[in-house]
């Protein structure tokens, strides 16, 4: 009963050691291919504000030990957010999201900040109203900072 095992087993092996590169290369032969982009998007490539922009809002300290340099830039109706770290980020996948007065209903992902590189991101329009900057982290499913966006400090930045 062994024998006959062995020479089924043996069999079987041959035929997936056959069959399974076949199989792997049907597949990739199948798939679609990655669509090229020959350029960004406007959006994405142009910058937010030129830098004819002026300051509306300056803080060093609203991240506490994050020491994050903080600005709010406006150029005619358009606002934005730059964040400067002064050391490169500890925690990974950090986002930052802006939200209405702490309320998760008006909540806008601006967008993705690393390392000790300054990064710029629009501002919704309800910015002017005020409201809340907070830093997400991903990777650890927690929010490691929030900062308020005091509407005094972004009346100015009005056209």
């Amino acid at each position: 009963m062994i024998r006959p095992l062995r020479n089924r087993h043996r069999a079987m092996i041959l035929a997936i050691a056959v069959i399974a590169p076949a199989v792997f290369i049907a597949a990739l032969l199948q798939r679609e291919s990655i669509p090229a982009v020959d350029a960004f998007p406007a959006a994405v490539s142009e910058p937010i504000v030129t830098a004819s922009a002026r300051v509306v809002y300056e803080r060093g300290d609203l991240w506490g030990e994050l020491g994050i340099q903080t600005r709010v830039l406006a150029e005619g109706d358009v606002l934005a957010l730059e964040l400067a770290p002064g050391q490169a980020l500890k925690k990974p996948d950090v986002l930052v999201y802006w939200r209405a007065g702490g309320s998760m209903a008006e909540t806008y992902l601006l967008g993705a900040l690393s390392g000790a590189e300054s990064r710029r991101f629009a501002l919704p329009a309800q910015a002017r109203q005020g409201g809340e900057l907070a830093l997400y982290s991903l990777a650890h499913g927690q929010e490691l900072a929030a900062a308020v966006l005091p509407r005094e400090a972004l009346e100015g930045g009005a056209p």
